[in-house]
């Protein structure tokens, strides 16, 4: 089905999401730090760390070799807030309709006054921003909520 994720910024992102995963099924599947200080980078160009979800009977290829699930992995609470992801969703943004599918990790927030939960998208944050010079490396990122990722925006401090 299609789900909409209210951004930080106040804008509505659409997303094409087709199950959710628990955390462990996931991140168990990611390769280890050691995969990505291998002196030999070009090998990972050519041979993708991918895994197949069946959802449906319909195989999904989903590509696990980005930093971003290894910041996940090192944590899964935010940096500034606290809150911790629940489970991933196997997405894909509507305006790519022939992109592939990734994982997004969601954490939910529960209304105190309403008891109703909300949806909060998890991200890696670069704590020395690239705007500021910080390496696109995993000893540069944290895990932030979306709403807290962008009140940092290109600070250098939570």
């Amino acid at each position: 089905g299609t789900d909409q994720t209210k951004g930080a910024n106040g804008t509505t992102k659409h997303y094409h999401r087709l199950t959710t995963v628990p955390i462990p099924e996931v991140l168990s599947r990611v390769p280890g730090p050691d995969y990505f200080a291998h002196p030999v980078n070009w090998l990972r160009k050519i041979m993708p760390v991918k895994h197949t979800w069946v959802v449906g009977g319909v195989d999904y290829w989903v590509w696990l070799d980005s930093l971003r699930y290894q910041c996940f992995k090192q944590s899964l609470k935010c940096a500034r807030c606290g809150i911790e992801g629940q489970y991933f969703a196997l997405e894909r943004d509507l305006k790519s309709t022939n992109g592939p599918y990734h994982f997004n990790l969601y954490a939910l927030h529960v209304d105190p006054n309403t008891g109703l939960k909300r949806e909060i998208l998890m991200t890696k944050d670069h704590i020395i921003p690239k705007s500021k010079g910080g390496e696109d490396t995993l000893d540069n990122l944290q895990t932030m909520c979306e709403e807290c990722n962008h009140a940092k925006g290109d600070q250098t401090t939570c």
